[in-house]
């Protein structure tokens, strides 16, 4: 089972993505080379000397390799623009202080301790959604439930260990760290979660009508 869910590959050829690009690239030949005919016809005209004749086929091939390589220049900039893509990682400013964890959270496995940091600063996101790994069974209500026990109106939070040993509930709150930085709303992550997981077991909650 992928840890992150599964995930979109784009097309590596996308004409969309290169039809502003090679757009540039037509433009900035034809504007080059309607300004060097216009300026040159005025000037023949004045001297009545004919175009081609004014410069040496050597001169004009090297304009017109200095026009190509500022183009190809503006293409690979755009083409870099277009390829670019939203950062998964989660800010890590916006997670709970590992300092704060138990010292059994502290010694778990990296992606562990994110999920519990994420929990602690956004319950909301993962009360959101279920837990498919049959924890439903002892009480949980959410993939909140897997992180959290109670929170006392001190502030003091009791954690729960339970995802300390459960791969599932560790992979659903990747999943929806990863949707979250996408900028998926509350209702897509709900049905994406659901979608995938629900081939392991019940969930602790009602599923997405």
């Amino acid at each position: 089972m992928p840890l992150f869910g599964t995930l979109s590959l784009y097309p590596i050829f996308n004409i969309g993505n290169y039809a502003y690009p090679l757009a540039s690239l037509f433009a900035l030949n034809a504007l080059a080379f309607c300004s060097y005919t216009l300026i040159r016809s005025q000037t023949c005209a004045l001297d009545k000397v004919p175009l081609m004749k004014t410069f040496s086929p050597k001169s004009i091939l090297h304009a017109r390799w200095l026009i190509l390589l500022v183009a190809l220049i503006l293409v690979a900039s755009s083409l870099g623009g277009c390829t670019s893509t939203k950062s998964s990682q989660i800010d890590l400013n916006k997670m709970a202080p590992m300092s704060d964890m138990p010292s059994e959270i502290q010694k778990a496995p990296t992606v562990v301790q994110e999920a519990y940091q994420f929990a602690v600063v956004n319950p909301d996101a993962l009360k959101n959604v279920p837990c498919y790994c049959g924890c439903g069974a002892v009480g949980h209500t959410s993939n909140y439930s897997c992180y959290v026990q109670d929170v006392k109106d001190s502030g003091e939070i009791v954690f729960e260990q339970h995802a300390l040993g459960c791969t599932l509930c560790v992979d659903i709150s990747q999943d929806v760290m990863r949707l979250t930085s996408e900028g998926k709303t509350p209702q897509e992550i709900r049905g994406t979660i659901d979608q995938t997981y629900s081939q392991y077991g019940p969930s602790n909650i009602e599923a997405t009508q």
